[in-house]
């Protein structure tokens, strides 16, 4: 039967959608691993768990002390980043606190989540296009671990890296975990206090938008949290 409706559709114009080809080629399934010790087994999960401690370490995120009762616990959550073909680009790991469990007032005080607000985006890139402005945009790798901690929090040795001299400790943070119920806003007052100082002004209108004139230049920032991990 011939439609003869006489509404235009795609079909009748011979317009149909692109078909999505995919890559056969090769196995795309890869079991992701449940906890540190499966990670410590997988070379290139290996490499990714081992990069995140390390970068714990280099940021001074804790350091050992007798134990403590009260604790915050941690677990190590595991991924894997794809190519758009579906082939691994790379296993990524990261610490996550178990912030569910902090008391508020005792853990944490007010978190302060910070969000640009979009009538600012929609304003800036308005005067961006008008005036020719030149952006950039750069995204900050363990933006959560630069923030310091104001609070004692303690949290477990983290599984696969337990330190054989003092087994019994727990790390007493002086840096936030991504988790933590305070992350956001300690990371944000430690870049609003770099950004002062190197004379950015913070607008009155939106605290996520700094600025900076010099001569006859102008320097804008828009601070934007895209992730925010509640704990696991």
């Amino acid at each position: 039967m011939h439609n003869i409706h006489p509404m235009i559709t795609r079909s009748k114009n011979d317009i149909f959608k692109r078909k999505a080809l995919v890559s056969t080629n090769f196995n795309v399934v890869e079991d992701i691993p449940k906890n540190a010790e499966q990670a410590l087994q997988i070379p290139k999960s290996k490499d990714a768990i081992e990069l995140e401690y390390k970068a714990l370490l280099r940021t001074g995120t804790w350091s050992l002390v007798p134990f403590s009762s009260q604790q915050v616990g941690n677990k190590w959550i595991f991924s894997i980043k794809r190519n758009s073909d579906g082939s691994i680009n790379r296993y990524k790991s990261r610490l996550v606190a178990q912030g569910f469990k902090q008391m508020p007032g005792i853990d944490f005080g007010e978190p302060n989540i910070l969000v640009v607000k979009s009538a600012t985006i929609h304003i800036f890139l308005s005067l961006a296009v008008k005036f020719g402005w030149s952006l950039r945009q750069l995204d900050i790798n363990n933006a959560f671990l630069n923030g310091n901690l104001v609070e004692d929090v303690f949290t477990n040795q983290p599984r696969g890296f337990v330190s054989l001299g003092f087994p019994n400790h727990v790390c007493k943070l002086h840096k936030v975990l991504y988790g933590l119920k305070q992350a956001p806003r300690a990371w944000f007052d430690q870049l609003k206090s770099t950004l002062v100082s190197w004379g950015f002004q913070n607008s009155k209108a939106d605290n996520s938008l700094f600025f900076h004139h010099v001569g006859n230049s102008e320097l804008f920032i828009l601070v934007y949290m895209d992730e925010y991990c509640d704990g696991v």
